[in-house]
């Protein structure tokens, strides 16, 4: 089984290396990765959700999840964010555990003070997934490999 829960300052060894496994945007030295994840797991605006197994002798991080909210805008009744990423380890995947990540970004933008308009685009190979989610890809965006996807609190129901 997969518990999902928002991580912690003493996940940050697991989680770090895990993105390191999803690849890195640039080459952030080890301080400045553990600086930036303290900094996330202690922001109300960001959320950092891991996913571990329930072994009670070896637990493992095994996938995890990242959204920001920007804010808002003075002009709207609403704010923007951003899903950054998404990640499961290739051996953990089509097994449940993305679409248990995607419900806790999903009960947390719902649980935002202000409804939110969140955006990401997907990988090629993740775009059934989050069709699969009830999601529509954008192929208008920037780069049409990767498409946009949407989450509006405000046309949420239930």
């Amino acid at each position: 089984m997969i518990i999902v829960r928002c991580a912690g300052y003493d996940d940050r060894v697991e989680v770090l290396q895990l993105a390191k496994k999803y690849g890195l945007g640039g080459s952030p030295s080890y301080e400045s990765m553990q600086t930036n994840f303290t900094r996330m797991v202690n922001d109300a605006e960001r959320l950092l959700l891991i996913a571990i197994t329930d072994s009670p002798n070896n637990p493992e991080i095994v996938g995890y999840a990242y959204a920001q909210d920007y804010g808002q805008h003075f002009r709207c009744d609403f704010t923007t964010g951003r899903l950054h990423d998404v990640f499961v380890l290739p051996e953990y995947r089509k097994q449940g555990v993305g679409r248990k990540l995607m419900d806790g970004v999903i009960a947390w933008a719902r649980e935002r003070p202000v409804p939110i308009i969140l955006d990401w685009q997907a990988s090629p190979a993740a775009i059934s997934f989050y069709e699969s989610l009830g999601f529509s890809p954008d192929y208008e965006s920037d780069q049409k490999e990767y498409p946009a996807f949407h989450l509006d609190t405000r046309t949420l129901r239930g």
